[in-house]
This record gives C-alpha cells, structure tokens and sequence, in this order.
C-alpha cells in the first residue's frame, strides 16, 4: 500500500514538473530576461494612470465667502452704493470711468455687485446674520473690517502665487507622460496608439549599427529591439523568453521596428506598472546604469547592456543580443559628451516629476490655508456680532436731566434760599 500510495505521489509530482522542465528547455537561450524586465517596468509607465497631478484652479469658495463678509462689514453708505439683486455684469460702471487700471476695477467691481446682492438675501451669506448699522460705524467695526479685508488680500495672493508659480509645475508634470517619457520610450515618431507603429527606432543596415546608443539604442523600446529581437544575420534564438520574438528585424529595404516591438510590448503589459513617480524613475534609471557592463574589443572597451558577442560589440551572433552604449562613457569621450538619448530625457522627466510632486503638496497646502483664512473670518465676525457697543452722547446734544437736577437749579436761582428748601 505504502509503495503504490509513494508511486501515485512520485506520478503526480513528474506530470506537475513536466510543464515547467518544457519550459525550461524552450528558454534554454533566454539570456536577456532579467534585462528586458527592467526596460518592461521603464516602458510601462506610459501605461500607468496619471490622474494624480490635478493642475486644475484652487477652489473659489473659501474667497467667495470672504468677499461676502468684507463687503457685509463695510459702512453702510458704500454698500448703498450697490443694487439689492443681482443685475447682469457691467462693462463701464461710473466707478470706473476713470480708473487707470480699467479692465480690473470693472472686475472689481461685478465682484463687490454680487457681493453686496448677497447682503440682501440672508440665505446665500455665511453666517445667516448681518451686523447692525452701530456696529458696522463703531471702532470695533472698523476694526474686523481692515482684518477680513486683509485675510481676503492674503486669499487672493494665494490664488495668485498658485496660478503664476505653482500650477505650471503641476501641469508640466502632468504632461510628461505623454510628451519626454513617451518620445524617450517610443521615439519622436512613434504612435503608441497604433499597432505594428509603436516604436520608431531608428534601424541601420546591420544589428552592429543599428544597436548603438545614437541610432536604435537611443530610445527605449529600441534598447529593447536589440537584446531580444531576431534577425536573418544569424541570431535565431528566443533571448528574451519565447513571445518577446516572434518577428525578426529587416535591416535594409524596410525596417520593421514597430512589428518586431509588437511582442515585447505585449509581454511587457504582463508586468505590473506601478505608479509614476519621481523616485520610481530614478531609482529604474539607476538600476539600468548599474546594469552596464564593460567588455574588452579590438578598438577599445565597449559599454553595453544584454548579453554581448564574442567580439563584444553587439554585432549579430546566434544567441546573443545587446545594446551599445560606449557613446555615453566619458572616459572613451574625446571631448564633451553633448548627445541625449533615452536615458538622459528620463532623467529630465524625473525631475520636472519632481518638481511636480512638490507644486502638488503646495497645493494642498494652500487649499487647506483658504479654509483657516475663511475660518479666522467667520471667528472675527461673530467676535463683532457679541461686542456691546456703548450709546455715545453727541457734544451738541443736551445732557439729560433728572428731577433732582431740576430742583437745585431752581434753588440756586432762589432767593432766599432758606424758602426753596
């Protein structure tokens, strides 16, 4: 029993390792694997969500209703100066007439219009409740108003500071996506919304040309090309895994870089994209420089990602595959290296994401101080609705009189005295 129960078990784990040691057999020549997972995790993140850089306006708000409580605060002969309802927006109020800042005191205006149409209708003011005409003529008044004016002009700084600093980082980052990442990834030419036309890079009449860090190798997916892809000069093997090769290239005549991409892509959209982010990149742009490797030529050192010939120069050989960076080694330079691929519009994108990430934390930053400033506000007004506002006798008005007073007088003006009392 024991015997049969072992034989089953044995049966059972052969026909589980079978599939796996077929595997194993087809990527007996799978060399550049680890190599194209790294470019997968590069290239993916043209495909990752980038919903998190919302370069949209600050909310209005927090400053619509400061606008509302500076202009229930302010005396009560300038907010006569405005129709009770709302009246459509005008081009040349009287105000303005001769202003010098024209177009901004018409804008300032419409505002204080609406503003002051809210006054009269309780339910569309913050606080439900208007303070008394004493009250607004009153040193405590005069007070609360100069400070929600200024927590309005601090407001409207923010917004300001946002649309002229802040937005356009936000935006950039935004749009790196689809404009650096892209073009470094797929090339200038490249549609990556069209099959077959994905990856324009640029192709020479042999895999050594072609695999250089100024023609194929200068983007992405050209990389890529070079450490997995077939060709009719001798390299047949699945370097990549089998799938990521199921076209080869055409050197000469009509070159097919976007068919060959076709299949890596599809692979590549196996790999989980994770976010974009500006450490994320940098931290796939490092892991790519470490992955360099330097060999040994006849015409010097060669720099080169993949698995590299016998003659180490990317040329095409049976099973093997790389890409040529030696243009990018300083020390093989003759002179300042001035050329930009791939890798050096990453890092570009990196840091406009960046600064991106900071913009965005700005932000939030500001929207949260619009609340504190409308906040402060709403305190500041209601510190005003429980002030006591003391009656103040005018010099020109008579003293009140009491019957006491009445009598004294009378007294002194009595004689004798003596009678009156």
């Amino acid at each position: 029993m024991f015997r049969r129960i072992l034989a089953e078990t044995m049966l059972a784990m052969y026909w589980q390792l079978w599939p796996q040691q077929q595997a194993l057999a087809n990527d007996s020549n799978a060399v550049n694997v680890a190599d194209l997972e790294l470019l997968c995790h590069i290239m993916n993140l043209h495909r990752v969500a980038n919903d998190d850089f919302d370069d949209g306006e600050l909310p209005t708000a927090q400053t619509e209703e400061l606008e509302k409580l500076n202009m229930s605060l302010s005396v009560p002969s300038w907010q006569e100066k405005f129709p009770k309802d709302v009246t459509p927006d005008e081009t040349n109020p009287d105000y303005c007439k001769n202003a010098r800042a024209k177009d901004e005191c018409v804008q300032a205006w419409n505002k204080w219009k609406k503003a002051a149409a809210a006054l009269k209708h309780p339910g569309s003011f913050p606080t439900k409740a208007l303070q008394t005409a004493a009250k607004l003529t009153s040193p405590a008044g005069a007070a609360a108003r100069l400070a929600i004016a200024n927590l309005l002009e601090q407001a409207n700084s923010l917004r300001t500071e946002y649309s002229i600093n802040v937005r356009p980082e936000i935006t950039a980052a935004k749009q790196v996506q689809r404009g650096t990442i892209q073009h470094a990834i797929f090339a200038k030419a490249g549609d990556p919304s069209a099959p077959g036309k994905m990856c324009a890079a640029e192709l020479q009449t042999d895999r050594t040309t072609s695999c250089k860090a100024d023609k194929a190798a200068a983007t992405v997916c050209g990389t890529a090309l070079c450490i997995c892809a077939k060709d009719s000069d001798g390299q047949s093997g699945d370097l990549c895994s089998g799938g990521t090769s199921n076209t080869a290239f055409v050197h000469s005549g009509s070159p097919n870089p976007g068919e060959v991409f076709e299949s890596i892509w599809t692979k590549c959209g196996q790999a989980q994209a994770g976010k974009l982010t500006s450490l994320r990149l940098t931290h796939l742009i490092r892991a790519f420089r470490a992955r360099l490797q330097t060999k040994a030529h006849a015409s010097g050192a060669v720099v080169s990602y993949g698995t590299a010939p016998s003659n180490n120069d990317c040329r095409s050989e049976n099973n093997k595959g790389c890409a040529d960076f030696t243009l990018l080694s300083a020390t093989k330079a003759s002179s300042e290296i001035k050329r930009q691929i791939w890798i050096d519009d990453l890092e570009s994108a990196a840091e406009t994401i960046r600064q991106g990430e900071v913009s965005l934390a700005k932000k939030k930053g500001y929207e949260a101080k619009l609340k504190r400033l409308l906040a402060q506000a709403h305190r500041l007004d209601k510190a005003l609705s429980h002030e006591e506002i003391p009656n103040v006798i005018s010099a020109t008005q008579p003293h009140p009189t009491t019957p006491d007073s009445k009598q004294g007088e009378k007294c002194r003006q009595h004689k004798p005295k003596k009678t009156c009392e």
